[in-house]
């Protein structure tokens, strides 16, 4: 950086690059200002301070909306983890002199919390008893919506295709899970060894919506074999405990991502890996770009890792 950039990111203020992330976000001074209790002549003069500093305009006017320039693109992809980086700094501080005796908030799904993350959950709280997990239900767009505004210090999703990696929110595996197939201990599926996808759509399916990762590699599996004409999906779900209650109720076999162990939520219900059909699948931790992680959240993220593995 030569010195008349150190000079102008000196004059810069925290809260005036936090001004153009809102405006830029909400497409409109006035829904920042809303949204922030400031004035929109406030907020115009913060970010026109930006955009004397670098010299760049930031928006323009589109009737009677504005659009966010090529330059203001970039700058604000530079500046979210920045800004997160800044806003962990307290936590961090808090953490050293309170021994992190605080709330975390963790997002994630129902099956996972019913299969897996029990024990790894309960040598955490062993491990820091003055810290309360506040544990939060939601599908991947209501993690990353959470993480994104801070609501939530971590969430453990299903890890998404390289399509559909989130700007604002960084990806880390934790551990390997399976597609499995469910279906009834009585099922005629259940008397055989290895199951092909040849064999499970003489069933009907229930399997994620289209937008889900699971159903993706699972039509495409279909297509790639040629066996796309045969799919008849009974019921479309957004996460597996749905999946898993419909297969209850003898709606069909479900297709679902998780471990083949023995839970409340699979009892008499035969699980069986398709891993040499769909491979594997990753549970990921979410957590927001920029923001380091606290020892309090560092330490469930090793639990869980050492604890599934």
């Amino acid at each position: 950086m030569i010195p008349s950039d150190v000079d102008k990111a000196n004059e810069l203020v925290v809260q005036q690059l936090r001004s153009f992330c809102l405006v830029y976000e909400n497409h409109s001074y006035a829904a920042a200002a809303r949204k922030t209790g400031r004035s929109v002549p406030t907020l115009w003069e913060q970010v026109r301070s930006v955009e004397k500093r670098y010299e760049v305009i930031l928006f323009r006017r589109k009737g009677r909306k504005i659009e966010p320039t090529a330059s203001a693109e970039v700058l604000y992809t530079s500046l979210r983890p920045l800004l997160a980086g800044i806003d962990s700094t307290f936590e961090r501080i808090r953490e050293f002199n309170t021994l992190g005796a605080d709330t975390v908030t963790l997002v994630t799904g129902v099956r996972m919390m019913c299969e897996e993350l029990g024990a790894p959950l309960a040598k955490f709280h062993e491990e820091l008893p003055q810290v309360r997990l506040r544990l939060v239900h939601g599908d991947d767009d209501t993690a990353v919506r959470m993480i994104s505004e801070g609501t939530a210090d971590l969430a453990l999703t299903l890890e998404r295709g390289p399509e559909q990696k989130d700007s604002l929110v960084t990806s880390e595996r934790a551990y390997t899970i399976d597609y499995l197939a469910v279906f009834p201990e009585d099922h005629p599926l259940n008397r055989k060894k290895r199951l092909g996808l040849n064999d499970l759509i003489r069933y009907p399916i229930i399997i994620g919506h289209r937008a889900t990762s699971g159903r993706a590699l699972f039509e495409q599996t279909l297509h790639r074999e040629g066996l796309t004409s045969k799919l008849n999906i009974a019921a479309e779900t957004d996460n597996s405990a749905f999946t898993i209650s419909c297969v209850r109720a003898g709606m069909g076999v479900g297709i679902v991502a998780g471990q083949a162990v023995e839970s409340p939520l699979t009892s008499r219900l035969a699980k069986r890996s398709l891993s040499h059909c769909l491979g594997q699948a990753y549970i990921a931790f979410r957590r927001k770009k920029g923001r380091q992680p606290t020892k309090v959240v560092r330490t469930i993220m090793d639990l869980i890792r050492e604890t599934l593995a």
